[in-house]
């Protein structure tokens, strides 16, 4: 039987992943000469949460990543970046996981 992950083991990976963003944002502040804004967002709904969050907030480009997952591997797990790409209201950059690749011919 699957357990889901303590409360404790959530707020690890929160924390870890803020951090990792907050390096992140830094960087793309830099590059781009704009205020950029990072946020880990937990819920069941993710897509509509990003989007909403995105709408309120007015945000010109959503940054979005995935693991390059194709056929029935995507289709069991779904696609929280399809569903932002599909219902955002401004552009959606997606950037794919350089780990997840095929390795070169």
């Amino acid at each position: 039987m699957d357990m889901p992950p303590s409360p404790a083991i959530h707020e690890a990976n929160r924390a870890e992943l803020s951090r990792t963003l907050e390096t992140w944002k830094v960087d793309a502040a830099r590059l781009s000469g704009r205020d950029v804004v990072a946020e880990v967002v937990v819920g069941p709904t993710a897509p509509e949460v990003i989007v909403r969050l995105c709408q309120e907030r007015a945000v010109d480009l959503i940054v979005t990543g995935t693991h390059g997952h194709k056929g029935l591997r995507r289709a069991l797990a779904g696609s929280v970046t399809e569903a932002v790409v599909r219902m955002a209201h401004c552009p959606v950059m997606v950037v794919r996981n350089p780990r997840s690749r095929p390795p070169s011919r």
